[in-house]
């Protein structure tokens, strides 16, 4: 694989800060990732990841796109833009590369050593939380892709109306009506 340094390390924390996957990160959280990792540049055309390789870093992508190919694919079946992470599922899985991913323009990535994304994955739990979401994501879109079905939105169930505590806990102790817990329990044991 071929990239250069990018020049200008002084604004790791500035770029990673516009990232939406961090941007919920505390600024400790971004300084440990920042120096784990390193700003290069790719340029067109480069493999990132061939299928089917070990993975030894994972890209955090600032800038440029990137096209994912498959498995046996000859064409590309997913795109890859600003924010988003390669390499990070094989690092977590501690497998072989799933996909081959090509620079369709020139990137610049934080390259990040596969056991200081583990770490990172420990120490920040901001960026666990994200990654955790990203992944969810991933694998809704990857679900839907292979059934062939048009895109799904998963929405949560709607919330009931909050009750208070206090409810709550009489609502726990109370027996159902009609039955009472030491009829119950005679009812269960047996009769000498």
């Amino acid at each position: 694989m071929r990239w250069t340094r990018s020049a200008g390390h002084d604004g790791k924390i500035e770029r990673l800060q516009r990232v939406s996957l961090l941007r919920a990160c505390r600024a400790p959280e971004l300084q440990r990732l920042a120096a784990g990792g390193e700003l290069v540049h790719v340029p067109d055309g480069t493999v990132l990841q061939q299928d089917g390789d070990d993975v030894a870093w994972v890209h955090l992508v600032l800038e440029g796109e990137l096209a994912v190919t498959p498995p046996g694919g000859e064409a590309a079946t997913g795109q890859l833009r600003a924010g988003d992470l390669v390499g990070d599922m094989e690092a977590l899985a501690g497998r072989p590369a799933s996909a081959t991913v090509v620079a369709t323009t020139d990137v610049t990535a934080l390259v990040i050593g596969r056991r200081q994304f583990l770490a990172a994955m420990d120490t920040c739990p901001t960026f666990r939380s994200a990654e955790v979401v990203s992944l969810a994501g991933r694998l809704i879109d990857a679900s839907t892709a292979a059934s062939g079905a048009p895109g799904r939105v998963y929405r949560l169930p709607a919330r009931r109306p909050s009750r208070s505590p206090r409810a709550v806990r009489a609502r726990r102790t109370r027996p159902a009506p009609g039955i009472h817990p030491a009829g119950v329990a005679r009812r269960l044991v047996p009769s000498s």
